[in-house]
């Protein structure tokens, strides 16, 4: 499946944020975004404290179809990251149904609801629900106008991650690599989110021992974590770790070892 460039925009959307009504009562507004302030932070202990509270005042002020989404969101993927799967549903299932309610079920703000289900079932390796939820989501964004770069990426990987998962490396590539693409075009060469995507590929290569086409995009993602990430950013580490990997597949043991002591020095073991 191949999403139009020329429909998708160059902002980037906080799915996991979105805009609060208006009418909204301005404390329970803030509270919700301390609480999704939270969970981005690392905080799900807190974030689940506050979206508790501000489910509970939403509750007592009877809003209905107007409480903040946020807190579904939010609560879901708290849920999801405690493995507390039927809690989790129930969360991304409120938030659904308001939204196709509210928006109609072809609206792309449904997206951000299918894939927060695409990824429970995926965690589940529920993979044929998972991949119901993320061609859905597809076929939506398909019909849309200003489809935006974050949300189509986001979907075409964990698509392309459930098919990895399932060893399913044909029908992974071509998700990927759009992704890829989709990517450099409206973020540039070398923005950290290409970096990610070159990471899914090369690990797609690795798994089927295509290493000469791995290496040069384990390389390129690592020469991109290293210009505009810290120095110790975990993200550089996985990446590294990934890298030397591949190298030891390949026989070239002295130059893994060097890369998994950086691995070392940067987790602080």
């Amino acid at each position: 499946m191949k999403i139009k460039l020329l429909r998708i925009t160059a902002a980037i959307y906080l799915a996991l944020c979105p805009v609060l009504v208006s009418a909204q009562d301005q404390n329970l507004k803030d509270k919700v975004n301390a609480g999704l302030d939270a969970l981005q932070q690392g905080r799900p202990s807190d974030a689940e404290k506050i979206l508790t509270e501000a489910l509970k005042e939403a509750e007592a002020q009877k809003l209905g179809d107007k409480t903040p989404l946020g807190i579904f969101d939010g609560l879901g993927a708290i849920y999801l990251n405690q493995v507390k799967y039927s809690e989790a549903e129930q969360q991304f299932r409120r938030a659904l149904e308001i939204r196709e309610r509210t928006k109609g079920v072809e609206h792309l703000n449904v997206v951000h609801s299918l894939n927060n289900l695409g990824a429970l079932n995926a965690k589940q390796r529920r993979f044929t629900e998972a991949e119901k939820y993320y061609l859905h989501s597809l076929d939506i964004m398909q019909k849309s106008v200003g489809v935006d770069v974050s949300m189509v990426t986001s979907t075409l990987n964990n698509l392309g991650g459930v098919f990895f998962d399932q060893a399913k490396y044909a029908q992974a590539e071509p998700l990927l690599k759009q992704a890829l693409e989709i990517r450099e075009k409206y973020l540039g060469a070398e923005h950290p989110s290409v970096a990610n995507s070159l990471l899914g590929l090369a690990s797609l290569y690795r798994k089927q021992e295509k290493y000469k086409e791995a290496e040069p995009l384990y390389q390129r993602a690592i020469a991109i974590m290293e210009k505009k990430l810290a120095a110790n950013h975990p993200s550089l580490a996985t990446a590294l770790e990934h890298y030397a990997m591949l190298l030891r597949k390949m026989n070239r043991e002295a130059e893994a070892k060097k890369l998994e002591e950086r691995v070392k020095a940067i987790r602080g073991k």
